[in-house]
């Protein structure tokens, strides 16, 4: 239930983690340093199955902990320390973490929201992989980005079931860059709206 205001034991702990959408969100990310793989997210979503919120002023004066799994080279730094100090602005999604082969199915107002990622000189930015949505309902996006920085999307679709829909593939709320030729929109009203490419200006066009 993140992300919806209700505690875990209104819903999520008497069903034993079965009912863990509708709340909100299914992962909900506040770090770009864990995988995030494999998953598979089905049912009515409130808001995202996949979501990131990695503002800049939430958490950035605490250390890393020194828990299993952890790079040694981060161990006790600030969010900005890892960033700046250790990778120079090269840090991206993929460099600890990942968004790897992860799917979706069914309805929320977007299914993959990523807001406030982090600038990167990486070229290609972060990348998204193998991501799959198969949206049911009449309305929503697929991916939708606000103040994040460029994403590559490697492999992947969004398919739209409902043949009269209003759902646009990407929306991006501050003309944020993506390159997606290797990604595919079946049956979506739109592709985009409100994105930036490689080279070049898009708008908005129609599917």
């Amino acid at each position: 239930t993140g992300g919806s205001g209700e505690g875990d034991g209104l819903r999520f702990t008497p069903s034993e983690g079965l009912d863990f959408g509708f709340g909100g969100f299914g992962i909900w990310s506040r770090t770009a340093y864990s995988p995030i793989e494999g998953n598979v997210a089905e049912g009515v979503f409130g808001q995202a199955p996949y979501a990131f919120f990695l503002h800049i002023n939430f958490m950035k004066h605490h250390e890393v902990p020194n828990v299993e799994g952890t790079p040694p080279e981060i161990i006790g730094m600030t969010r900005p320390e890892v960033r700046y100090d250790v990778h120079d602005g090269a840090l991206t999604l993929n460099t600890y973490g990942s968004f790897k082969d992860n799917s979706c199915l069914g309805s929320w107002v977007t299914s993959f929201s990523s807001s406030y990622f982090f600038n990167t000189i990486t070229v290609g930015g972060h990348v998204i992989d193998n991501f799959n949505v198969v949206a049911l309902a009449k309305e929503g996006r697929g991916l939708s980005f606000t103040h994040s920085s460029t994403f590559t999307f490697s492999g992947g679709s969004v398919t739209a079931i409902e043949e009269q829909n209003s759902i646009i593939g990407v929306t991006c709320g501050n003309n944020e860059t993506i390159a997606d030729t290797n990604f595919s929109y079946v049956g979506v009203s739109e592709t985009h709206m409100g994105c930036l490419f490689p080279k070049r200006k898009y708008i908005r066009h129609h599917a």
